[in-house]
């Protein structure tokens, strides 16, 4: 049970400290174990869940404009 709470505390570190898309899974993966553990909402505003909201805004929106540049082209 410990080493799988360590192993939780790794993940939220290393989520904490990624800002790149390709580790976007990373980051919604360490959320749910925290709703899991009932912790989902943020101890400070502008934590975790906002970074990740943020990595979700911005991948929609490149999605977007991937999309509008293929519809152009077509």
């Amino acid at each position: 049970m410990a080493r799988k709470a360590i192993l939780i505390r790794k993940k939220i570190f290393l989520a904490k400290s990624l800002t790149k898309l390709a580790r976007l899974d990373t980051l919604v993966n360490a959320l749910e174990k925290r709703k899991q553990r009932e912790r989902a909402e943020p101890r400070k505003k502008n934590t975790f869940e906002s970074r990740i909201y943020k990595l979700l805004v911005k991948k929609l929106n490149e999605e977007s404009t991937v999309k509008l540049m293929t519809q152009k082209i077509t």
